[in-house]
């Protein structure tokens, strides 16, 4: 940790900020079963306020922008969006599940610097049960074409009961679609908010007495 981040401790506001995620949208045509985000209101980010936080990226010293959601490609904007923050000098990661890749890689390849897709099978069947739609040669082939493109890529897999087995395989087929990087991670299934609606009012969110 640098001395910049250190003055981060000294006081009730944030001097620096490595690392921004954007949660552009609340749409999502994904139906994952340990995510319920598609079920509620879609909300986009206004550029109004993505203007705002642009402004303030180099003052904060920002170096990555991840945008996200929902799924961050059913932002209407997210093109635009993507340009604007990488005007000011940062690298901008699009975090996916994949779906639109291949019908928008012209926009990808342009926009951004870096791709991270769920990918949470090894299966097209798998793939289909955990995400709730017939997909994954879809994603595999958006992944080739932006490997082709010269974009770095990384997939994330969110371990559960259904594709625990699957690791091996999984590895097997991320490696054969080119992929730069592997990665894992765990569903916080003792938590009821991990991966629920962002609606839900703060006072509920407050720790509960023992």
């Amino acid at each position: 940790m640098g001395a910049k981040h250190l003055l981060n401790l000294t006081g009730d506001h944030l001097r620096t900020l490595p690392i921004v995620i954007l949660y552009l949208t609340d749409g999502c045509n994904s139906r994952c079963v340990m995510c319920d985000i598609w079920r509620n209101p879609r909300r986009n980010m206004s550029m109004e306020l993505v203007d705002t936080i642009a402004a303030d990226l180099k003052r904060l010293a920002v170096k990555w922008v991840v945008l996200s959601g929902g799924e961050a490609m059913q932002h209407p904007q997210w093109p635009e969006i993507a340009r604007r923050l990488r005007a000011e000098g940062v690298r901008v990661i699009l975090l996916t599940n994949g779906l639109m890749l291949r019908r928008q890689i012209d926009e990808v390849l342009a926009s951004v610097d870096e791709v991270v897709v769920s990918l949470d099978s090894g299966t097209a069947a798998t793939y289909a049960a955990i995400r709730g739609v017939d997909a994954f040669d879809l994603v595999l082939d958006g992944i080739r074409a932006v490997r082709a493109g010269g974009l770095p890529v990384t997939t994330r897999t969110t371990v559960q009961r259904a594709n625990y087995a699957e690791i091996p395989l999984i590895i097997e087929v991320t490696k054969s679609a080119d992929v730069n990087t592997i990665s894992f991670l765990t569903v916080d299934v003792s938590n009821p908010h991990a991966f629920g609606s962002r609606l839900i009012p703060v006072e509920q969110l407050r720790r509960r007495p023992p």
